[in-house]
C-alpha cells in the first residue's frame, strides 16, 4: 500500500481513536460512575420493586453494553495502527491476501479480508445457543421403544392437567362436550402404566 494511503488510514483511525474514547468517557461520566441508588435519588432499593427501578437498570445495561462495544472497537483500532507501524496494514491477518480498499474504507480498523472475516465468525456463531451443548431436554429423553419408564414430560403433563387445563372440546379430536373431556382424561389416567409402542 502507498504511503499517502497509509498515512490517510492512519489518520482516519486516530480520528476514530478519540471519538471512540470521548463516547466511553462520557457512558462512564453520564451514567456508569454514579450508583444506581444516586441515579434514582432513592435512600434504599430494599423497598422498591424491580419495576419501579426498571428504567434505570436498562438504561445502566444499555450504557455498559455501549461501554464494551466502544472498548472493543478501540482495542482494534489499537492493533490496526500497530499494523501500520509494523508494515503489516491491508494485509490479512488469517490468508495474508491484500484487504480491498473499499472494505478499509468501510471498516478501516479491519485485520481481515471479507472471506476470512466470514470464517471465522461462522466459527464463533453456532446455530443454536450455546446452553443447548450442555442443558438436555425437560426431564430428559426416552427412546420409545425401550418401554422407558421413568417420570418424563408427558408424565408431567398428566399431573398437572388433573388440576384442569384451558382445553375445550374443540382442543381433543371427536370430543363434542366437556363430558367427552372428562372420559378422555379417566382413560388416559386409567391407562398411564403403558406407553404408546
Amino acid at each position: 500500500m502507498r504511503k499517502l494511503h497509509l498515512e490517510r488510514f492512519r489518520q482516519k483511525l486516530l480520528e476514530l481513536r478519540s471519538e471512540a474514547s470521548r463516547q466511553i468517557e462520557n457512558i462512564k461520566k453520564d451514567g456508569l460512575n454514579k450508583s444506581l441508588k444516586d441515579s434514582i435519588q432513592e435512600f434504599s432499593l430494599v423497598d422498591n420493586h424491580p419495576a419501579d427501578v426498571a428504567s434505570e437498570t436498562f438504561e445502566r445495561g444499555k450504557d455498559l453494553g455501549l461501554k464494551i462495544a466502544y472498548q472493543a472497537m478501540l482495542d482494534e483500532i489499537d492493533e490496526a495502527l500497530h499494523a501500520i507501524e509494523k508494515g503489516e496494514y491491508g494485509r490479512c491477518r488469517r490468508c495474508g491476501a491484500g484487504i480491498d480498499e473499499e472494505r478499509l474504507q468501510a471498516v478501516p480498523w479491519t485485520l481481515y479480508c471479507r472471506d476470512c472475516k466470514q470464517a471465522l465468525d461462522g466459527k464463533l456463531h453456532t446455530r443454536r445457543p450455546v446452553e443447548e451443548m450442555v442443558v438436555r431436554m425437560p426431564f430428559g429423553s426416552y427412546d420409545l421403544a425401550k418401554d422407558y419408564v421413568g417420570y418424563d414430560g408427558q408424565d408431567a403433563w398428566r399431573d398437572a392437567a388433573r388440576g384442569g387445563t384451558s382445553m375445550s372440546p374443540q382442543d381433543s379430536p371427536g370430543a363434542r362436550t366437556f363430558e367427552d373431556l372428562e372420559d378422555e382424561r379417566l382413560s388416559t389416567e386409567q391407562g398411564s402404566g403403558s406407553r404408546p409402542k
